[in-house]
């Protein structure tokens, strides 16, 4: 069963730095070149921001065990919601 355990999380992160690209380079477009520096500056800005309060989530478990799933869950909706609605 480590061997698997092992073997998904692996495989998460290699398809999440994928992703990461992708949208990096989707990103780019989606901005007109008047704003395109200022839009991708904001957009890293927001995922390094994310990037830093991910691990202070986890210690929201000793608090209520299901919270960050709840918090991880509702803002990746509410992103995919957000994102349907721009384009």
């Amino acid at each position: 069963m480590q061997t698997l355990r092992t073997s998904l999380a692996v495989l998460g992160k290699g398809f999440t730095s994928a992703s990461f690209i992708c949208v990096y380079l989707y990103t780019g477009e989606l901005y007109p070149t008047v704003i395109r520096q200022t839009g991708m500056g904001f957009s890293s800005t927001i995922g390094h921001i994310g990037s830093m309060a991910a691990p202070a989530v986890l210690i929201l478990a000793d608090i209520l065990p299901a919270l960050p799933s709840i918090i991880y869950g509702g803002l990746s909706s509410d992103g995919g919601h957000l994102g349907h609605l721009s384009t």
